[in-house]
């Protein structure tokens, strides 16, 4: 199936068949007052946000909890961020969570969350809004990895990041490898990740709340998403596994095999086992992604488009007796 169509189908279900039991069982993926949390945020950098359009210039800066002007109620307290504001001319980041951050304090295992995001737009309004879906994507991060802490222990969590996720080896290989395909494979296996999608999931949520009041319509949602920069992340994995199974060069076939076996710690012997390994976690990486942003923007379209009454309300009629 074309793969906006599916998407579009997948819209169509949520705005149509939508009932409050629905909204009750079923995962938005995004976490309890990250809106609220990230709109204090980014209350807080809005200075550092102008100053670098007024001045033309690239600021760095580090906040802590002391620095919010309003409260927040979420699954931390205090953090630490370091923001990094540029003018660009097409909206940019890049962001890191520190997983360190996650600490057991008094039999108690909290995150006080340790970001540093860089972000690059032309002007005010770009800039705070590429804030909103960076934030949404590391705190995801951030809260993800401290339920699996919560569940399993800190040195659990850090292990699993380290040798069940691979993020040391995807690293080496996204950054120091010098194979362009090695380094293709190493991006497409750390976006696969379960925790990955849930944090392009939670940017998309903030991308559509910065557009919230231009989506009146599934047609309107359909076009905001496809604009995102979290579907632009799906459409580019999507491309990537489908130049996957068209490879036929053995020389090249071989290199990729390498390169997996490499990074997972696979053992991998033809290049048809491959295929079927990455096709399998991106049927289940789309399912899910798409089943959760539809939901989501239909979250972010009823949120704005709340009807009580139609009417006139300075209209005073009396009942007739």
């Amino acid at each position: 199936m074309d793969t906006d169509k599916e998407l579009y189908n997948h819209l169509l279900f949520e705005f149509t068949y939508y009932s409050p039991n629905l909204f009750l069982t079923e995962t938005r993926g995004y976490v309890n007052g990250i809106d609220e949390t990230i709109n204090a945020l980014l209350e807080m950098v809005s200075l550092q946000i102008e100053t670098t359009v007024k001045t033309q210039q690239e600021i760095t800066f580090t906040y802590t909890q002391e620095k919010l002007k309003s409260s927040i109620n979420t699954f931390f307290t205090d953090f630490k961020l370091r923001l990094t504001t540029q003018i660009s001319q097409r909206k940019t980041y890049r962001g890191e969570f520190e997983p360190k951050s996650i600490t057991e304090k008094d039999k108690q295992i909290i995150c006080t969350p340790d970001i540093s995001i860089k972000i690059g737009a032309y002007n005010v309004n770009d800039l705070r809004y590429v804030f909103s879906f960076a934030c949404g994507h590391e705190l995801t991060h951030a809260y993800n990895l401290l339920q699996y802490a919560k569940q399993y222990g800190v040195e659990a969590m850090k292990n699993n990041i380290k040798r069940g996720q691979k993020y040391g080896n995807i690293r080496h290989g996204m950054e120091d490898f010098g194979d362009t395909n090695y380094k293709a494979i190493a991006n497409v296996l750390y976006t696969l990740n379960r925790m990955e999608r849930n944090a392009y999931v939670a940017q998309l949520r903030q991308e559509l709340l910065g557009v919230k009041d231009k989506i009146n319509s599934i047609q309107d949602a359909f076009e905001y998403i496809k604009k995102s920069g979290s579907y632009s992340k799906f459409l580019y994995i999507e491309k990537n596994i489908e130049i996957l199974s068209t490879i036929k060069d053995i020389t090249t076939q071989n290199n990729l095999i390498y390169a997996t076996n490499s990074i997972m710690d696979r053992h991998f012997t033809t290049y048809n086992q491959l295929v079927k390994y990455f096709t399998k976690r991106w049927e289940k990486w789309k399912k899910a992604y798409l089943t959760k942003i539809t939901k989501i923007a239909y979250d972010v379209f009823d949120e704005n488009n709340i009807v009580l009454d139609g009417k006139n309300m300075n209209n005073d009629i009396m009942l007739k007796p």
